[in-house]
Parts: structure tokens; sequence; C-alpha cells
């Protein structure tokens, strides 16, 4: 920006000289209004991301505001006329920034209203002024000493108490009380792990991203609204592919505790159902709110489709579970909360999670495509449901072989998870 200020002084020089003296005035002072603030701005965001919940907040709404940039362009399409106006009425209120305040004062000298250039420039002066005490005053907060580590600070020993349980009344009551404990676990671990949520905002959003890219192309050419609802079930298998990832390293996160689950009297039975239980409750959740935006904004797809999604949703689901619980014990993976750099599952976990993907959406597509060509809407519901009969046992069948595969890669899991 200084070599474009420069290069506009040098233009000025040329046009008329006279004007360079108050030129260079405004420029100098606009130039210390911009690096004070760019120095108010740094220490601040300094401050706020030395914190690991405040980073996680922040690079989550730093994401969404990217990804909801898509939705930019179907909303000037749709509202730009009724938003031109609105923009227009929110002009008079950028005038007080160093900006406007700059042009202002020049536009004043030029005409030789000095009246009008004292006010500008004194406006322009008391951002100046203000900046530089709001960056004094973090200044001396950060000499004087400010604690901005997530550690402990020090404090008098005082005598010991019981210790409350980490885990309390939270737990479902309905479940077995190992089962209930893995699950309220779960869901704490994801209430201290901010791109946890970020990864359930998004294929909402997605949903309304395209549908509103595409009812812009319906109300071109009515001829692809039969079309559109294909969304349910293109929908459904984004969701899952997304939610059903980190189940494919369920053990990310635990760290040193994967020695508690060998010492405990728990069984890895127990264990697994408890993350899996807590992973169809955020899927079934995702599924009846993406489901229930695409009935608004695309309309009802009729009852066979509808419930021909949702039994696919299921064995997906179930389908996936199996897999990914071996993929945990035998593939696993450390990670941290709170960071996104190289916050990934193992290449083997990686793949096999999207050939398994890959394969069950295939058989779903045509489980859905047999429908249409036999003209009969409700043979994928009936194939679904058999489907999900048969998973559902191989299922059951299989936790009670993770306790035998999970000892055979105890080694394995220690020593990857507690490095």
């Amino acid at each position: 920006s200084i070599c474009w200020i420069l290069s506009m002084l040098v233009g000025a020089a040329f046009a008329k000289l006279s004007a360079v003296p108050i030129m260079l005035l405004v420029s100098v002072l606009f130039v210390l209004v911009n690096v004070t603030l760019e120095r108010l701005t740094s220490s601040i965001l300094e401050k706020l991301l030395s914190k690991r919940r405040s980073r996680e907040i922040f690079l989550t709404v730093f994401v969404l505001a990217m990804v909801s940039l898509n939705l930019l362009n179907p909303l000037m399409q749709k509202y730009g006329s009724e938003a031109k106006s609105y923009f227009l009425k929110i002009l008079p209120y950028i005038v007080w920034l160093p900006g406007s305040l700059s042009g202002s004062a020049l536009q004043a000298s030029m005409h030789g209203n000095y009246r009008a250039f004292l006010f500008a420039f004194s406006g322009l002066l008391c951002w100046f002024v203000v900046l530089t005490l709001l960056l004094w005053r973090r200044f001396a907060a950060q000499f004087a000493g400010e604690e901005t580590s997530e550690s402990a600070a020090p404090a008098l020993v005082r005598k010991k108490t019981r210790r409350e349980p980490a885990i309390g009344s939270d737990k479902p009551g309905f479940l077995p009380p190992r089962v209930s404990a893995v699950y309220a676990k779960e869901f704490h671990y994801m209430t201290r792990n901010g791109f946890t949520f970020m990864s359930l905002v998004i294929p909402p959003v997605m949903v309304l991203f395209f549908t509103m890219q595409f009812s812009n192309l319906l109300s071109h050419n009515p001829n692809y609204k039969p079309w559109l609802h294909l969304f349910y079930p293109g929908m459904m298998a984004y969701m899952i592919l997304i939610l059903l990832s980190p189940a494919y390293n369920s053990f990310a996160f635990e760290g040193k505790g994967i020695q508690t689950y060998f010492m405990s009297p728990a069984n890895f039975r127990d264990i697994f159902l408890g993350k899996n239980l807590f992973v169809l409750t955020l899927v079934a959740i995702e599924l009846l709110l993406v489901l229930s935006m695409l009935t608004w904004r695309i309309g009802w797809p009729g009852a066979p489709l509808f419930v021909s999604t949702i039994g696919a949703a299921i064995f997906a689901v179930l389908g996936q579970l199996t897999i990914a619980n071996w993929s945990s014990l035998s593939f696993p993976k450390k990670m941290e909360l709170g960071k996104m750099k190289g916050q990934r599952n193992s290449g083997v976990a990686i793949w096999t999670a999207f050939g398994v993907q890959i394969g069950l959406s295939g058989i779903c597509a045509l489980i859905l495509a047999a429908g249409v060509w036999t003209r009969n809407l409700w043979l994928p519901v009936i194939t679904f449901a058999g489907l999900t009969v048969v998973v559902s046992a191989g299922y059951g069948a299989s936790l009670s072989a993770l306790n035998d595969l999970a000892q055979r890669k105890k080694e394995l899991l220690i020593e990857t998870l507690c490095r």
C-alpha cells in the first residue's frame, strides 16, 4: 500500500505541485493509523490464539466463513437488486472509517474548503490517538508479564478433598454402565474438539449451497425438476462419508488412556458398542437435519424415496461400523485435540474408508436404480430392510471377536498412542 501511496504522490506532483504537502501529511497519518491498527490486531489475535479453545473457535469460524462464500453467488443472483439498495443505505456510515476520512480531507483541500479538511483530518487523528492508546495498553500488559500459557497458574497447596468423578449423572441411564460411560466420554471428547463441531455444520451448509445452485438452474429449465430428488441419496452418502471417517480411527484421541482399557474390567465389546452408539446418534441427528432441509428446499420426494434413503443410510452405517472397528485396532494413529496440521488417519485407514464407502454407495445406487427399472418404488425399501438385518447380525457377531483382536494388537496400540 505504501507503493501505491508513493505513486499517487508522484502523480500529484506532476499534476499539481502545491497539493503535495497536504497530501503527504494526510498520507503519513493514514500510514501510521494502518500500522497501529495492524499491530493492535496482531497483538489481540496473539492473545486469542494462545488458548486452545479460542484457537478452535477462530479456525472453525474462519473455515465456515470460507465455505459460506460459496453461497455468495446464488444469494446475489436471487437478492442482488434488493441487496444493492441496502448497501447504498450503509454507505453513509462508512465515511467515518480512516480511508474515507483521508479521501475527504484530500478532496476538501483541493477545493479550498479548509473547514471540511480540518474536520476530516481531526477525525483521522482521533483514530490514530485511540488506536495508539489501545496498543499502549496491550504492550503494557505484555511487558508486565501477561500469562498466556494454558498451564495452570501457581497456587497454594490445599488439603486434598474427595475427588468428584469426571463423568457423573450425565451418562445415559438406558444403557449398561460400561457402555454408557464410554458413550458419555465420547460426548465430552466431542465438546472439547471444536473441529468436530465444524464437521457437523458443513453438511447442512453444503445442502444450502447445492440446492440454491440447482434452484437457479431449475428456474431456467424446469425439465431438471425430477432429478432434484436425487439429492436425497446423494447428500446422505456425502454426510456419511464425513461423519464416519473418524470411526476408522476411533482411538485417535485416547493417548495414554488406551492403557486404561486394557487394565479395566470393561471388554472391548462394550467399549466399541459405546463408541458406535455415539456415532449412530450423531448420524441420526445429522440425517434428520439434512432430510428436513432438503424437504424444505426441494420438496417432498414421495414416501418410497424418503424411506429408501433412510434405509440406505442405516444399511451403509451398520455395514461400515464392522470394518471401522477392525481398522481402529489394526491401523491406529495418534491425534491431538485442537490441532489441524497432520490430523488425519493412517493411509491404510483412509483408503479402507474410501473403498468401503464407494462399494456401499454403489450397492445402494444399484438397489435404487432397480426400483426405477422395475417400476416398483417400494422394492428398495424391502431390499434395504433385508440387508440391514444381515449387516446387523454381522455387526453383532463381530463385536464378540474384538476382544481377541484387541489383545493381539495390544502392543501396537500402546506403542502408537502412547508415544
